[in-house]
């Protein structure tokens, strides 16, 4: 029996889906590891108010951007994998054609929220200070797109370990730019210019990377990608793309950063920051397991369902039980590790986290489902299913928030619950 436990442990870890989740887990160890510190660094170094400034502005940001995603970034690992499987020429062409179509459109949203970035700041918050720095976030997100195109591409081509280096550099490179940025008196400005300066020197070798990578593949190049943008053949792939854009901005954008917005409107600098290091805690379980099996989820299902759709509902099993266990063992480890930590590692004044990042790490264990939930509907093309889920999950959430605050409760818990 324990021969043929080591049999079947072998033959896993040579499968490629098991492999890739190996190499994405150490990749999000060092990941989780940066944005552990950089989020104990800046705490410590900002101060509570500070951070709390940080807060608003990344969810400003996001929040304006919201206009300037239609699920290019989203959809490219899906449908691009699945053209892939299928090895059809022309889907493969008619993807990267939709991406390179929505990346222009996006850049010149980006371009007119730029420009104006200071007086959404003044009607939304009332500082213009926010806008101005949010300028900064702004060009960041523009600088994304090749990046994504990139991972995309070495994802199928079976390169994880490729992945995972540059990521885990990049992260580790902004992290040491931003701490000195910091260290010299930037203050918030100095983390922001702290991540842009990685895109910005990450841009051409990431460029000519993907190049590489297509040419092995037999891909189109980025002449060839920005030589035919203007054709047609699009229009699928985009209408599957604005839903899952729909999906992106309801559960990354409008949430947390709406319930950012509120807290601020009703509450303190004080308590947005507090909720953001508890949103940030009580998610680090789940990101060290989720997004390694996620991003091979992304790209594995959809290839399979063009090679073998047959062996789809036994694989999604396994992938479902296996992310849900791992996710609950690793959230009780941390509800029982990180309470007494917290104040010793950021310090006395953010005890206050500590009830709330137990409160919110129920919803991350639910969260982990959506590993197989978002590629099945996306294959299916029946997104709209989980972004409708999505829309009543927020118009609840507000409005249980509201009803808790108008019977005096407190706005950072009435936001958590």
């Amino acid at each position: 029996m324990y021969s043929r436990m080591l049999k079947t442990a072998d033959k896993a870890r040579k499968t490629p889906f098991i492999q890739g989740v190996a190499f994405y887990q150490m990749g999000g160890i060092v990941m989780q590891a940066t944005g552990f510190v950089s989020s104990v660094l800046f705490a410590r170094i900002l101060g509570l108010r500070e951070f709390g400034v940080y807060a608003l502005i990344s969810a400003f940001v996001g929040f304006i951007s919201i206009i300037t995603a239609y699920g290019q970034d989203i959809s490219l690992p899906t449908y691009l994998a699945e053209a892939v499987g299928k090895k059809d020429r022309n889907a493969i062409s008619a993807v990267l054609r939709y991406y390179a179509q929505a990346t222009l459109l996006s850049w010149i949203v980006f371009v007119c929220l730029f420009v104006f970035a200071p007086t959404l700041a003044v009607v939304l918050h009332g500082d213009p200070l926010i806008g101005t720095y949010g300028r900064i976030a702004i060009l960041n997100s523009m600088l994304q797109p090749p990046i994504v195109l990139l991972f995309t591409a070495l994802q199928i081509e079976r390169r994880n370990g490729t992945v995972v280096l540059l990521e885990s550099g990049s992260d580790i490179i902004q992290l040491l730019i931003s701490a000195g940025l910091l260290m010299l008196g930037l203050g918030v400005r100095g983390i922001l210019v702290g991540t842009l300066s990685v895109s910005l020197l990450s841009l051409i070798p990431f460029l000519w990377l993907y190049n590489r990578s297509a040419l092995r593949q037999g891909l189109p190049g980025i002449g060839t990608i920005i030589g035919g943008m203007f054709r047609g053949g699009t229009r699928g792939v985009a209408k599957q793309g604005l839903w899952m854009a729909i999906d992106a901005n309801i559960s990354k954008n409008l949430y947390p950063n709406l319930f950012y917005l509120a807290l601020n409107a009703t509450g303190s600098l004080e308590a947005v920051g507090i909720f953001r290091i508890a949103m940030r805690l009580s998610a680090v379980p789940s990101s060290v397991i989720m997004p390694s099996i996620t991003r091979m989820t992304n790209i594995a299902i959809p290839r399979m369902a063009g090679e073998n759709p047959g062996a789809l509902y036994a694989s999604c099993k396994k992938v479902l039980v296996g992310t849900l266990g791992l996710s609950l063992l690793a959230s009780l480890g941390a509800a029982i590790v990180a309470p007494p930590l917290i104040p010793i590692v950021y310090g006395r004044e953010y005890a206050a986290v500590i009830p709330i990042f137990l409160l919110l790490l129920i919803p991350n264990i639910l969260a982990s489902t959506h590993v197989l939930t978002i590629p099945l509907l996306r294959i299916f093309r029946r997104i709209w299913m989980i972004s409708i889920t999505n829309i009543l999950g927020i118009v609840l959430g507000l409005g249980a928030f509201f009803v808790l605050l108008s019977v005096h409760m407190n706005a950072i818990w009435s936001v958590s619950i």
